[in-house]
C-alpha cells in the first residue's frame, strides 16, 4: 500500500453515515462504499432509503440500509445494538442528517425552534453518545458531524437553524475534549452554500442565484461532492491529528 493509499484508506472499515437517503449523506455513502467501505446508511424515509441502497449495490464496498427515527434514543440504541453484532465496532460515524425550517426572528415559534433542536441537535448528540462510547471502548473512532456556515454569519429567516448549528460545532468540541486521549476523534465540517434537497427550490430563483454567487469569492455553489474530501479527511489516518475542530467548507463565503 502506497502512501497516498495508506493515509486516506476507509477499505473494510464500518461506517455509519445518517440521512443518507440524499443530498451529502447520500453522496457520502456513495464514496465511502465505492472506496470498499462497509457503509450502514441511515434516514427515516423509508422509500428513499431503499433506493439510495439499490444505487449502492454494485460498488466496492458493501451497504446496509437502517430505516430509525434518530430522534428516538430506543431506536438510536436498537440501531447500535444491531450495528455491533457484525463486525462488532463503527469505525466511522458520518451525522449528516438534518432539517430545516425557515421563519423570521418576528414570527418565528417555540415549537418550531424546539422542532429543529431536537432533529438537528439532540439526535445529533444521541448518535454521538451512545456510538461514540463503542468507539471509547474499543479505543479508535472518527466522528464527523455536519455543521453549516449558518452557524458563524447572520441570514434572514435562520435563527432556530443557526442555533442548533451552532450548539452543534460546541457540542463537537466537547466530546473531542473528553475523548482525544481515548483514540476516538470528533470533528465538523460546516457547508456553505450547496446544491442539496433543502435548497432546491432557492436554486430554482434566478435572482437569488446570481445575488449569491456575488457573496462567494470562488464563483460556484458546491454540490454535495465537494464535502466528501473534508469527511476523507476527518474519517481516516490523513486527519489522525485533527480533532474538536469545524472545517469551513464554502468557497471563501464566510470570508468577506
Amino acid at each position: 500500500m502506497g502512501i497516498l493509499e495508506e493515509l486516506f484508506d476507509i477499505k473494510g472499515k464500518t461506517a455509519l453515515v445518517t440521512g443518507a437517503a440524499g443530498g451529502i449523506g447520500a453522496c457520502a455513502a456513495e464514496v465511502f462504499c465505492a472506496l470498499g467501505a462497509d457503509v450502514a446508511i441511515v434516514d427515516i424515509n423509508r422509500e428513499a432509503l431503499e433506493a439510495q441502497a439499490a444505487k449502492m449495490k454494485d460498488l466496492a464496498g458493501t451497504v446496509r440500509p437502517f430505516v430509525c427515527n434518530l430522534a428516538d434514543e430506543s431506536e438510536v440504541t436498537g440501531l447500535r445494538d444491531e450495528l455491533i453484532k457484525k463486525p462488532g465496532y463503527v469505525d466511522i460515524l458520518i451525522n449528516s442528517h438534518g432539517i430545516a425550517r425557515r421563519a423570521s426572528a418576528d414570527e418565528i415559534s417555540a415549537e418550531q425552534f424546539d422542532v429543529l433542536l431536537e432533529v438537528n441537535l439532540r439526535s445529533v448528540f444521541l448518535l454521538t453518545a451512545i456510538i461514540g462510547r463503542t468507539m471509547v471502548k474499543r479505543g479508535s473512532g472518527a466522528i464527523v458531524n455536519i455543521s453549516s456556515t449558518a452557524a458563524h454569519v447572520s441570514m434572514p429567516n435562520n435563527v432556530n437553524y443557526a442555533a442548533s448549528k451552532g450548539g452543534l460545532e460546541a457540542m463537537t468540541r466537547s466530546f473531542a475534549g473528553e475523548w482525544a486521549d481515548r483514540g476516538v476523534r470528533v470533528n465538523a465540517i460546516a457547508p456553505g452554500p450547496c446544491r442539496t434537497g433543502f435548497t432546491e427550490t432557492l436554486y430554482k430563483q434566478e435572482q437569488y442565484v446570481e445575488n449569491l454567487l456575488k457573496k462567494i469569492p470562488r464563483g460556484e455553489i458546491a454540490v454535495p461532492l465537494d464535502m466528501v474530501g473534508p469527511m476523507l479527511l476527518l474519517s481516516t489516518r490523513a486527519g489522525i491529528n485533527i480533532t474538536g475542530q469545524t472545517l469551513i467548507v464554502d468557497g471563501g463565503f464566510t470570508i468577506i
